[in-house]
């Protein structure tokens, strides 16, 4: 991990919770990077990822961000052979908004696509990885019939920071992708799932993501 805060960052890898990043933490221990690497975590909801994302893209000047982490897949959802997802796009989404009983003002940024280069260099390194959308709620849905009704609608996963880590990034004109690993069916038992699966996505997600960087840098050497 790069810690010379005089030299720009190559990569700034994001997370909600440090237990996201700690196998990251090992794996890049064990090597040698070409890349200047730093890890942040950034807090869980979409309020705490905004400034904690914020703080971190003003304090390293990354070229790029990328944040890891973990989705829930909606009822319905194929389920992609490595459980990895890497997000196309993510948008804000509410229960009461969806009822109409709520609008998100004109002025609101509730969209974000995420970079298409960055988006394109996971998928040739990750070839059995999802594309997909990531539906950013400010709480995790627990109720089944609302996990139907929002699949019925086109909803594909469900994180509670993507956007906010999206926005930041564009706030500060900064390229950002998402590779997140799928732990549980959004639903009554959602949070069960996570609490068992978790770690192991995590795992996951880092050996993934370590196998993109060795496809970076073997691009970079060839420069």
């Amino acid at each position: 991990m790069n810690r010379d805060l005089d030299t720009p960052t190559d990569l700034l890898v994001v997370a909600a919770h440090p237990v996201e990043l700690a196998p990251l933490e090992e794996l890049l221990a064990e090597r040698t990077s070409r890349l200047r690497l730093e890890l942040c975590a950034v807090g869980v909801g979409a309020v705490a990822a905004a400034v904690g994302t914020a703080t971190a893209l003003s304090r390293c000047r990354p070229a790029a961000i990328l944040l890891v982490g973990s989705v829930g897949a909606y009822p319905g959802r194929d389920v992609p052979q490595q459980g990895l997802v890497i997000a196309a796009s993510t948008h804000w989404l509410a229960p009461e908004i969806v009822a109409g009983r709520a609008e998100i003002p004109t002025a609101v940024a509730a969209t974000a696509d995420f970079d298409p280069g960055l988006v394109a260099e996971l998928q040739r390194a990750l070839p059995l990885a999802r594309r997909g959308r990531i539906a950013t709620t400010h709480g995790i849905t627990i109720d089944d019939e609302l996990a139907s009704q929002l699949a019925d609608l086109g909803e594909e996963f469900e994180n509670l920071e993507a956007l906010a880590i999206a926005a930041a990034a564009r706030q500060f004109e900064v390229p950002a992708a998402a590779l997140l690993g799928i732990t549980n069916r959004v639903g009554s038992s959602g949070r069960a799932q996570w609490r068992a699966q978790h770690r192991r996505v995590a795992g996951e997600v880092a050996r993934a993501l370590v196998q993109w960087l060795e496809a970076a840098e073997t691009l970079r050497g060839r420069e």
